[in-house]
Parts: C-alpha cells; structure tokens; sequence
C-alpha cells in the first residue's frame, strides 16, 4: 500500500508542475487575454460625451490614418460628426507590438493635419488638438482629442494593467 501512495503522490505532483508549465507558457501575456474591448468602450462612454460622435469603421481607421487590419487585433474608434469638430477616440490592440511606434507616427501625422486644419479656423478645436493624448501601454495605443481626454486616459491606464 505504501508503494502505491508513493506512485500515486509522484504522479500527481506531476501533473501538477505540468499544470503549472502549461499555464505558464501557454499565454505570452496575461494583460492581453483579459482585455475587453467592449468593457473598455463602455466604460469610455460612461465618462466622456461622446453624443455627437459616430462610431467608426475599419475602412475609416484606414483612410484617416493609414492603419491597416493586418496590423491590428481590436479596436474602438470615434470621430466627431462633424467637420468643424476635432473630437476623436481611438484605441488600438496591436498585433505586434514591435509596430506601435510606427502606428504611433501614422496617428502623429493626422495629429499634424488636424493642427494644419483647425489652427486658424477654429482655436477652441485647436486647442483639444494641442492638448491630444497618444501614448501606448503593452500592446495597446490610445489616441484622443475630446474636452475629457484625460478621464479617457485614466480609464485606459486602469484597464490596461
């Protein structure tokens, strides 16, 4: 009987470091698995006035900023409904994250045509503009121009961890 509890303890703590290794090495980064995009969305829209913002689409992301959807997991985009607005939110999960300084500038360079836009035309915008957050945490980018830009960062900064 004692061989057999033996056999039975060995296999078990087997099964367990296996359980262990599995684990460990099955997920390249926990943060990325437990990301929710639609749990972020909503949280964004709870703190920010998004009422006069159309959702985007992945044909737009592209168009404005070059981005395409081979580069990118998920996102939530948002623009201004109209052209006198500078209003946007984007936040990007990359799917390489050896890219995001190079999404980072195709995002920096509609920043710059913004600016052109608005610098003139309209300063209130001008001045979101100016005040614009871009920034990356893991995998993720966040891009925005909205009066509540900094409670959008704050949401972004706690949910990607």
């Amino acid at each position: 009987m004692g061989k057999l509890f033996k056999s039975m303890f060995r296999g078990i703590i087997m099964l367990v470091i296996i359980i262990f290794i599995i684990t460990g090495c099955s997920s390249k980064n926990t943060i990325d698995s437990n990301i929710s995009f639609k749990d972020l969305e909503t949280k964004i829209k709870g703190i920010a006035n998004m009422s006069n913002m159309n959702v985007g689409d992945m044909e737009s992301l592209e168009s404005l900023y070059g981005i395409n959807k081979d580069e990118i997991e998920d996102f939530i985009f948002y623009t201004s409904t109209t052209n006198i607005k500078a209003d946007e939110i984007v936040v990007l999960k990359v799917k390489d994250s050896s890219k995001i300084d190079e999404i980072k500038a195709k995002i920096s360079k509609r920043i710059d045509e913004q600016t052109m836009k608005f610098q003139d035309y309209l300063p209130e915008e001008y001045y979101l503009i100016e005040k614009h957050i871009l920034k990356s945490k893991n995998d993720c980018i966040l891009f925005v121009i909205l009066e509540e830009a900094e409670n959008v960062e704050k949401v972004f900064d706690k949910e990607i961890q």
